[in-house]
């Protein structure tokens, strides 16, 4: 939605037909809704909010299952150098509509990570749940867990694990896991581990319990090597602001998709030749993070290419802007003025007084464009814009001239941007009238006569209209209008805005007059 705020939302529905899978004793319909909110606080705190519904129900005539589940989870992190505190509130309300019972569950999570260096990772972590079910006893624990993850070398580590969970209600309900995992890695990645587990119970009636575990891990996947016509596309997703990986980031390769790992690689093996259209997904890289070149990206692979690519990104900048309409302070017909073309420079640096802001311009195409990437943008009802998660770099705004008013023209209808990460920009863009020179005739339509000393006769009409040192005053009536008005006075129907300007205290609206209303028409010599 803009640099601080990302909505994410969906809807779907399941279907599971007993009729097609007889291993199925019911016939189950699920519909799910989801609305989720993340809001960075600043650069280091990030909160989540998320809703989530469920509603299942069996499609068979004797149902077995009709269900309804609503889940509402709040996320609080801050992300210090070496330390990183999460909080969690979960609360889940469920209901049988066939026994026509609910129940509730809650649970509150904090936890603490610490990352000296590269090579040792301690977490630690404290959960309440409260769960309130009418059939079965209502359950509360506590339940508290620390973990210690050692890399004794680069092929070599160990994990260490305590977890303690207590029954608040039943405090005869204590259970202690102790475990330690020391894992090795081997060719061809391979990996054995050697497991010891000890589960010890504070009732008496439960016995304890221990275990030794080898582990051993295969890798294992088809192709087992690569054949020789096909080719490959690996690389690293950086953030260019502090050369950090980006991890669990989803990149795309047309149908196929990846994520990154711990050192922020993906890799993409045995591709056929062809072309690929490589992308991220915005919401996997970070709150308002972009990549710093355009995407998505085409690739081509022939034969046995191995393409590797850096991508890197940064935070998004913004453009904010507005479209406003000028008109000129004053008209004062004839004059050398009139026939002036106002210097861009001098307007641009608001050193020009002949000009007053009118209005904002709706309806405007805005278009920022930097290489193959374009986006636009339609200026609203006061004239404003606004271009948001924008790349650094230099970008060129463009002005469309097609949706301007009549007679004005832009100030500077191309400019050239440079973002930087994370920057918001304010830009103003100015639309100015022309001033056009005013066409002189020769023959025009008044013929002054004297039947009184203070009138003339209008050779067109033949009534008489009042006439002073500057004006000539008109009675409008059915059917007149300014552009009529200045065709009769001037030979040009275009002149009315002369006419509009010498009666703004009267005329709100040039296309609205009244009968019987009363217009001065100035004299032009």
């Amino acid at each position: 939605m803009n640099q601080k705020v990302r909505l994410d939302a969906g809807i779907g529905q399941q279907k599971y037909d007993a009729n097609v899978t007889p291993s199925y004793y019911f016939s189950s319909f699920t519909k799910f809704q989801r609305l989720g909110l993340s809001y960075q606080l600043n650069s280091t705190s990030y909160l989540n909010v998320s809703w989530s519904t469920r509603i299942r129900y069996d499609q068979l005539s004797v149902s077995k299952i009709d269900d309804y589940e609503q889940n509402l989870r709040f996320y609080l992190s801050k992300i210090l150098k070496k330390i990183n505190f999460n909080t969690t509130v979960e609360l889940k309300k469920t209901r049988d509509n066939i026994i026509s019972e609910s129940a509730n569950f809650r649970r509150y999570t904090t936890s603490i990570t610490f990352n000296p260096n590269s090579r040792h990772k301690f977490r630690g972590s404290l959960s309440y749940a409260n769960e309130k079910d009418p059939i079965r006893e209502n359950k509360r624990n506590l339940s508290a867990a620390l973990r210690a993850l050692i890399h004794l070398t680069g092929s070599t580590k160990l994990d260490l694990m305590l977890q303690s969970f207590n029954d608040l209600k039943y405090r005869s309900i204590i259970r202690d896991i102790y475990e330690i995992r020391l894992s090795q890695k081997l060719l061809n990645y391979h990996e054995i581990s050697f497991i010891t587990r000890h589960i010890a119970y504070s009732n008496n009636k439960l016995s304890n319990f221990s275990a030794l575990i080898v582990e051993y891990r295969i890798p294992f996947g088809m192709p087992v090597s690569q054949k020789n016509a096909l080719g490959s596309l690996k690389g690293i997703l950086l953030d260019s602001e502090n050369n950090r990986p980006i991890i669990d980031a989803v990149i795309r390769l047309n149908n196929l998709s990846t994520v990154t790992n711990k050192k922020g690689e993906f890799k993409f093996p045995s591709l056929t030749p062809g072309k690929y259209i490589l992308d991220l997904e915005r919401s996997s890289i970070g709150l308002n993070k972009v990549p710093t070149e355009t995407f998505p990206r085409e690739f081509l692979i022939i034969g046995k290419d191995k393409k590797q690519i850096n991508i890197k990104v940064s935070r998004g900048g913004s453009i904010n802007g507005k479209v406003t309409l000028y008109k000129f302070k004053e008209i004062r017909p004839g004059g050398d003025k009139l026939f002036e073309t106002p210097k861009k420079n001098n307007i641009l640096n608001n050193q020009d007084p002949s000009y007053e802001e009118e209005s904002g311009l709706a309806n405007i195409l805005i278009e920022l464009q930097r290489g193959k990437e374009i986006k636009r943008r339609v200026t609203d009802q006061l004239g404003r814009f606004h271009f948001s998660e924008l790349s650094p770099g230099e970008w060129k705004l463009f002005v469309q001239k097609s949706g301007l008013p009549e007679y004005t023209f832009v100030d500077q209808d191309t400019l050239q941007l440079f973002t930087n990460p994370g920057e918001n920009k304010e830009i103003a863009i100015k639309v100015l009238p022309k001033k056009r020179p005013i066409r002189i005739i020769q023959e025009g339509g008044i013929v002054v006569e004297k039947p009184a000393a203070d009138k003339i006769r209008s050779k067109d009409t033949g009534t008489d209209i009042k006439k002073d040192s500057k004006f000539i005053h008109h009675t409008t009536k059915s059917g007149d209008s300014l552009s009529k008005m200045a065709l009769k006075y001037y030979g040009d129907a275009m002149l009315y805005p002369i006419i509009f300007e010498a009666n703004k205290k009267t005329i709100k609206d040039p296309n609205l007059i009244f009968t019987g209303q009363t217009i001065l028409i100035p004299v032009l010599k």
